[in-house]
C-alpha cells in the first residue's frame, strides 16, 4: 500500500512519516524506511518530541523503540543522534525488575516510555505492552512509584507500602495519541494516582479502593462516561531487595458504581461485576452494573 501511494505522488516527507514508519507495530519498519528514502524522505530531519519537548530524529526513535536493524541502517546512511540524546543504559535497577515482570507476564515492553519522566519525587514513567496475537489488549504500567514507600497507617498491612499501577485497554487503543483526551486519559490517571499518595503522605488503602479526582466526580474525557477508578491489588512481585511490590489494576467506574460502594461497601460493585461477567479490560461502552435491569 505504501509503495502504491508513493508511486502515485504521496509526499515522503509529510509530517513525521519516517518516525511513524519506525514506531509502527509490525516487523516492516526497515523496509518502509528504505522505501521512503527512495522517494525522497529526509532521514536526518530533527523534530521536537511533543511529549518531552526534546529533539528527536529517525535514529533516536529507532534506538528508543529497540529497532536495532533500523538504527544500524540509519547510521550507515550517515544519521547521527540529536544533541543531548542519551542511549538507554544497561544498568540494572529496581525499575528494571518491574519491566521484566510485565515482559514475562504480559508481553514485550516498548523500550521507550510513553511519557516524560515526571519532574517530581519519586519520578514516574509509564510504559506500554502493545497487543499481540497472544494477548489481545494493550497494557500500560508505571515504574517509579514503588521507589519510595507510601505512608501506611499504624496497624495496617505494611505489605502495601510499595506499589505500581497498570491498566488494560482494547487492542486497537491509540496509545501514541497522548494529546487526544479520548485516548490520553489512562496516562493522566496513572500519573496522578502514582503521585497522589506520596504528595499527600497517604497510601492506597490496602488491597482494594476507589479513587475520584474531584467531588462530584467528572467524566475522564469528553466521550468517556467513567468518573472514578477502582484499584485492585491483584498481583505482586517480591523484589530482589526483599520488598513486596503490589500491582494495582485500574478499572474505570461509572458514578453510580462508586455511589454503590459508598452505600454498601466494596463487595457490592465487585459482586455485580462478577454477576454480569464484566471484563477488566477497559470497554468505554460497557454496561453500567447499577443499570443492569434497564
Amino acid at each position: 500500500m505504501a509503495a502504491l501511494l508513493l508511486k502515485h505522488g504521496a509526499n515522503a516527507n509529510h509530517r513525521k512519516i519516517v518516525i511513524g514508519a519506525i514506531t509502527e507495530d509490525s516487523t516492516h519498519s526497515l523496509e518502509l524506511v528504505k522505501l521512503l528514502e527512495a522517494h525522497g524522505a529526509d532521514l536526518h530531519e530533527v523534530f521536537v518530541n511533543e511529549n518531552t519537548d526534546d529533539p528527536m530524529n529517525a535514529l533516536s526513535t529507532a534506538v528508543d523503540w529497540g529497532k536495532e536493524d533500523v538504527a544500524e541502517y540509519l547510521r550507515s546512511r550517515g544519521c547521527v543522534l540529536p544533541e543531548g540524546f542519551e542511549e538507554p543504559g544497561e544498568t540494572e535497577t529496581t525499575g528494571d525488575e518491574i519491566v521484566d515482570y510485565f515482559a514475562q507476564h504480559f508481553g514485550p515492553v516498548r523500550k521507550q516510555s510513553l511519557i516524560e519522566i515526571v519532574p517530581t519525587e519519586p519520578a514516574i514513567a509509564v510504559h506500554v505492552v502493545p497487543s499481540s496475537p497472544e494477548r489481545s489488549c494493550v497494557t500500560f504500567f508505571t515504574t517509579g512509584m514503588s521507589t519510595t514507600p507510601m505512608k501506611v497507617p499504624a496497624g495496617e498491612d505494611s505489605e502495601y507500602a510499595h506499589a505500581e499501577l497498570y491498566i488494560e485497554l482494547p487492542a486497537d487503543w491509540k496509545y501514541m495519541e497522548i494529546a487526544d483526551a479520548d485516548f490520553g486519559w489512562p496516562i493522566h490517571w496513572l500519573r496522578w494516582l502514582a503521585k497522589y499518595p506520596h504528595q499527600q503522605g497517604a497510601w492506597l488503602g490496602g488491597p482494594v479502593t476507589i479513587a475520584a479526582r474531584e467531588e462530584p466526580p467528572q467524566p475522564m474525557a469528553p466521550s468517556v462516561p467513567f468518573t472514578s477508578m477502582l484499584l485492585l491489588a491483584d498481583r505482586h512481585l517480591k523484589r530482589s531487595d526483599g520488598k513486596t511490590i503490589q500491582f494495582y489494576r485500574l478499572t474505570p467506574l461509572y458514578t453510580e458504581e462508586r455511589e454503590l460502594e459508598m452505600r454498601e461497601g466494596i463487595a457490592a460493585p465487585m459482586q455485580a461485576f462478577d454477576r454480569l461477567d464484566i471484563s477488566f479490560v477497559v470497554d468505554v461502552n460497557r454496561q453500567n452494573v447499577c443499570r443492569s435491569d434497564r
